[in-house]
Order: C-alpha cells, then sequence, then structure tokens
C-alpha cells in the first residue's frame, strides 16, 4: 500500500496540532511529519494518545510556515509515496488520506491529487485548489523549495501547473476561521 506524510507547521500550539493530528482518518497505514516550527525555543512532544500517528517532530529554530515545510521536505522519511500539507488547525475530513492517495492510486499518469475546501464558510471548488486541498507524488517535490512571504502558497503550486491533476467534487478539508491561524472555529462541517 502507498504512504502518505503529511507537513503540518506549527509554532507554539501543541493544543491545535494535537487536535489536528488526532482527526482520524480512515485510511490506514499514513505516516505523519510534524515540524514545530519553534523559533522561540518552545518544543514540547506531543501528548501520548497523538504520537501514534507521527514519526517524527522536529524543532528547527527558523520561523515561517515555509521553512518548516522546506524542513519537512527535506526530512522525508524513505517510502513515502505521496506528501500533503495542513496546517495545525484545521479541520482535514476523515476521508482526506484515503480519497486523495485513492486518487492518485487508481491514476498512475497524475501527479497531483486536488478536492474542496471549506474556508470561511465558502467552498472552494477544486479547480481553485489551495495548498491544503492537494496531495502530490513525492517524486515531483524533489529539489524544489517552498518559497517565503505573501503568496509563497501559490507561488509554489503554480511550479507544479504542468503536471496532471486529477481532483474530486468531495469537500474533504476545512480552513480555521481565525486570520493567521489561532483557535479553531468548529462548524460541525465534518
Amino acid at each position: 500500500m502507498t504512504t502518505v506524510c503529511i507537513i503540518i507547521p506549527s509554532l507554539n500550539r501543541p493544543e491545535e496540532l494535537a487536535r489536528t493530528i488526532c482527526w482520524r482518518q480512515t485510511r490506514s497505514p499514513y505516516r505523519l511529519v510534524v515540524d514545530q516550527s519553534a523559533f522561540s525555543g518552545f518544543a514540547e512532544p506531543l501528548p501520548n494518545p497523538c504520537s501514534k500517528w507521527m514519526i517524527g517532530y522536529h524543532a528547527p529554530q527558523m520561523r515561517g510556515a515555509a521553512n518548516a515545510r522546506n524542513f519537512g521536505m527535506a526530512h522525508l522519511p524513505d517510502g513515502i509515496d505521496y506528501v500533503a500539507f495542513w496546517d495545525d488547525d484545521d479541520f482535514p475530513s476523515p476521508r482526506y488520506v484515503e480519497i486523495l492517495a485513492g486518487l492518485l492510486d487508481d491514476n498512475p499518469d497524475a501527479q497531483i491529487a486536488a478536492c474542496q475546501t471549506r474556508h470561511m464558510g465558502y467552498i472552494l471548488p477544486a479547480r481553485h485548489a489551495n495548498t491544503y486541498s492537494r496531495m502530490i507524488r513525492r517524486e515531483c517535490i524533489n529539489g524544489h523549495v517552498w518559497p517565503e512571504g505573501p503568496g509563497g502558497d501559490q507561488r509554489w503550486w503554480a511550479q507544479f501547473d504542468h503536471l496532471k491533476t486529477v481532483k474530486t467534487f468531495e469537500c474533504l478539508y476545512e480552513t480555521g476561521n481565525a486570520d493567521h491561524g489561532g483557535e479553531r472555529d468548529p462548524t460541525g462541517y465534518f
């Protein structure tokens, strides 16, 4: 079975991070790398109930989600087939990994799988896929660097516009509703 690694940047929010990691997924096995981008030096292990969902917990001394994602990509474990990126305060559907990895499994000529995302109460269609609504084959990201600064997510994915993408019309991810991250605002969507 193919394996998925989910890279999650987090800065000093262990409770939010633990909730995101513990969010149940229907596809198993999958692997998880967590990057605690602890510029302040804060780094604390995850609560025990969630430790089985992760294979790494790194604390690079750098600030920013782009740096944390780049660190995660540079430290992907062997045997990972697909990579996805989540934020620590968001809500992936329990079927996120199952459906997106299944799309890539079923479409060997495709390099990216995309779904719809619920953001601030609005559904973003798969044709306007954002960072969280995509999963990419590992070999496609080798040598690529996540750009820093505003618009970094769009510049990252623009590098792959030429790759074949398969899409589902299911909404499999809901972003947190706080500006610049922050507290979760559960809507009961999933």
